[in-house]
Parts: C-alpha cells; structure tokens; sequence
C-alpha cells in the first residue's frame, strides 16, 4: 500500500500530501477533544504526510505552521457534536469552498468528516 501512495506521489515532485485537520471549535474547547489530535499525530507519523490542525477561532492559519487553508492538499473534520456541523460550514463559507457537490469541481479539496 505505501508503495501505491508513493508512486503516486512522485507524480507531484515527491512533496508530502498536507492534510488540514479542523476541530470547528475554539480552541480552548478543541484542545479538551483529544481525537483529532491523535487523529494528526497518526497522519504525521507517516512520512508521505504532514497534517495541521485548524480551529474555529484562529480559521485563517493553521495552529503549528500558520498556513492558510488553500495550502492544504485535503481536509479532516472532526465532527463531534451537532453544533460542530454549523461551525464548519461557517468556515467553508469564510473559506471559499463549495458546499454542495453541485457547485464543487474536480480541483476542490477533498473533504472528510467524523465523529471522535
């Protein structure tokens, strides 16, 4: 499997996939939530990725490298609650991203959501 993601991946100058995990919280709420975190440490303890994490109050950069959204490969949304599902389409909003697949084209980001 890791040689599939590799071959793959030296199609894009061999850089590692980046990955945007979002907890749509602030971040004094986010950081009691310890399932995206490990969910992040996972990602970073593969080679061929780098994940950061975003939260609700600081939506702009992200919390380790202060990249903006739009330098990310692909996002990972952990949703938790119901309220996380308002807060996150807040964010798409403020980011620009479609919300319907109707509206979405093949360059978007790929979106993944979950409950921890």
């Amino acid at each position: 499997m890791t040689e599939r993601y590799y071959s793959f991946k030296t199609e894009f100058n061999n850089e590692k996939f980046s990955i945007a995990c979002i907890f749509p919280e602030p971040y004094n709420i986010a950081i009691c939530n310890l399932g995206h975190q490990v969910i992040c440490n996972v990602i970073n303890s593969n080679t061929l990725f780098y994940a950061d994490r975003f939260y609700a109050d600081s939506a702009n950069r992200s919390h380790i490298q202060k990249w903006p959204i739009n330098r990310f490969d692909h996002i990972f949304v952990s949703l938790s609650f119901e309220a996380n599902v308002i807060n996150f389409v807040k964010l798409c909003k403020l980011w620009g991203i479609p919300l319907f697949s109707s509206q979405r084209e093949q360059s978007n980001k790929l979106i993944l959501g979950g409950g921890l």
